[in-house]
């Protein structure tokens, strides 16, 4: 529970396209865990993503915490030598474009279990922001933020 209730306080901070539950992390035999957190961007977003984990780490000390960030252009190459050394991340940034490939692998964890178990609540969550992370009618990411696109223009320049 506490793996998941971390995935949605990074979420509802980050405004990010998504996140995905890979599933895993370790836990030892005194109850402590560590999870893995992967996630693209630049120093602005790393700063908050700390921030976050910084925090759950307080409120859950027996949990740790490994943030694992890059930038856009090499985060894919990282993530696909991970998923091939059977190293993958417990938790991860994804995109729309990569989630289907991962699903068809069976590298994600589907959600759907804990969403009607109510370990995670998205009672809340407007339905646009849960479709996008379904694959085959099961939930593998929610989406937390969106994106618009839009044109301005200038009539006088035009």
């Amino acid at each position: 529970m506490k793996k998941l209730w971390f995935l949605l306080v990074l979420g509802a901070v980050l405004m990010v396209p998504s996140i995905a539950w890979a599933g895993g992390g370790s836990e030892s035999k005194s109850g402590a865990t560590t999870l893995r957190v992967a996630w693209w961007g630049n120093p602005t977003r790393d700063e908050r993503t700390l921030k976050v984990i910084d925090m759950y780490q307080q409120k859950f000390p027996n949990v740790t915490i490994e943030p694992e960030t890059v930038g856009w252009a090499g985060y894919w190459d990282r993530i696909n030598t991970q998923v091939a050394s059977g190293n993958m991340p417990d938790v991860m940034q994804h995109d729309y474009a990569y989630l289907l490939q991962f699903v068809g692998r069976d590298l994600m964890a589907d959600l759907t279990p804990f969403v009607q178990q109510n370990t995670i609540d998205l009672s809340g969550v407007d339905e646009s922001y849960l479709s996008g992370g379904r694959v085959g009618g099961k939930l593998y990411g929610v989406s937390l933020g969106t994106n618009a696109v839009c044109l301005v223009y200038d009539p006088a320049v035009l």
